[in-house]
């Protein structure tokens, strides 16, 4: 099951967080035991920095608060990626775990469900090469929001504007209806229009736009995002292409939007690509969860 949901009526949470783990025996090579511990430390890592922030969104009390998917996403020895950290000898192991909270009663018919926007502003800062990416998708009439930070990865905000929010702009300002407004920015955002009446039109989105912008600013002036430098602002909106040429202010930083470059499936074959590297290991994270939270 893949599903994606927004803030307010969400029953799942999906998150990417990064755990070191310290190795008592660091002269020695990691084995397979040691390797299925230290998922379970990342794991339990995971849920005691996430949980507080998942039972705000999904509106439960922690004491309810369960896992429907957990995977394993990257691991290292030491700052050094791996496949598979077994054999390897080192101080530290580094575990990057997919994890999506939900209520411990829907745990098992959630299963499996991951919200795919994490998933995205994931592989867009991989890509990026970002340690600092914010990436903003439609969802139901609005724009979620997702902040990638040094690996981890968290839905931010749902912000009330979408491209319909923009073509009603438009319909209004010239008397017309929401129909009227879509064909009004569809022609806006293939270039279908006379440079006076582009400019005209270009000034009536910015001003609905402005709402977005004043959205993703607001995370990006967010104390872990700010701390985390300048960052990449990423959408994968229907947008003008002028959009993508302008400098915009997001709190006190100034940044260009980046075209989210991801087709159709890309954000599926990321995750599959994971689990059938991870696929033993995956396994035993799966038990673990059962003993470590949904069964208390």
């Amino acid at each position: 099951m893949v599903q994606h949901t927004a803030n307010a009526d969400s029953p799942f949470a999906t998150y990417f967080h990064s755990s070191n783990v310290l190795r008592k025996n660091f002269t020695s090579p990691i084995t397979q035991l040691d390797v299925e511990n230290h998922v379970a430390e990342a794991l339990w890592r995971a849920y005691d920095s996430l949980r507080r922030e998942a039972v705000l969104r999904l509106n439960i009390l922690e004491l309810d608060l369960g896992i429907c998917d957990i995977r394993v996403m990257g691991m290292g020895v030491d700052g050094n990626k791996v496949i598979n950290i077994e054999g390897f000898e080192g101080r530290t192991v580094q575990i990057t775990l997919m994890i999506t909270l939900c209520s411990k009663a829907d745990a098992e018919k959630l299963t499996g469900s991951y919200e795919s926007g994490a998933v995205k502003a994931k592989l867009l800062s991989d890509r990026a090469n970002s340690e600092n990416l914010i990436y903003a998708e439609p969802y139901r009439g609005s724009t979620s929001i997702f902040s990638a930070i040094s690996g981890s990865v968290a839905h931010a905000i749902d912000c009330p504007w979408a491209a319909s929010t923009a073509a009603s702009a438009l319909g209004s300002a010239f008397g017309a209806d929401d129909k009227v407004g879509e064909l009004i920015y569809s022609r806006l955002l293939n270039n279908q229009t006379s440079e006076a009446v582009g400019s005209r039109l270009g000034k009536i989105f910015g001003a609905s736009f402005q709402t977005l912008i004043n959205g993703i600013g607001s995370v990006a002036v967010a104390k872990r995002v700010a701390n985390a430098g300048h960052p990449v602002i990423a959408m994968n909106l229907p947008l003008p292409s002028a959009v993508n040429n302008k400098n915009f202010s997001f709190g006190r930083k100034r940044a260009k939007i980046m075209k989210a470059d991801i087709q159709e499936g890309e954000a599926e074959d990321f995750i599959n690509r994971h689990e059938r590297l991870y696929s033993l290991i995956n396994e035993t994270a799966r038990r673990r969860v059962k003993w470590l939270i949904n069964n208390n």
